[in-house]
């Protein structure tokens, strides 16, 4: 992502998607990687973005209504990035985690 401007509540609601796109994104120039995700449709969404092994990957972080302008940056890019600087995804690092894990086991449930 290109070099943007800080993200402030009044600044993120004046972005508006770029005319004859489907998106745009903007990039936040406090936090690395953090940009938000204006639809056609004027949906917007904070997104995470990175580069691994050459590729662009891009992870949603959420909605602004639901997220706060501190939040979204401050929850998201570190654990992000720093998988990402390890080669690996978040996805990639579940299904790892998961793969190594045991089930337990339950009882039938007592259902009457």
């Amino acid at each position: 992502m290109a070099k943007g401007e800080n993200f402030t509540a009044g600044r993120i609601a004046k972005l508006e998607c770029e005319a004859g796109k489907q998106q745009t994104i903007y990039p936040d120039a406090k936090t690395p990687g953090l940009g938000l995700r204006v639809t056609a449709a004027g949906a917007k969404s904070y997104v995470f973005e990175t580069r691994l092994n050459g590729q662009t990957l891009r992870v949603t972080i959420g909605d602004v209504r639901t997220w706060p302008v501190g939040q979204s940056a401050s929850r998201k890019q570190p654990a992000s990035k720093t998988l990402t600087d390890q080669g690996e995804t978040r996805a990639a690092a579940q299904g790892a985690s998961c793969r190594h894990r045991k089930s337990p086991t339950r009882p039938p449930s007592g259902r009457i």
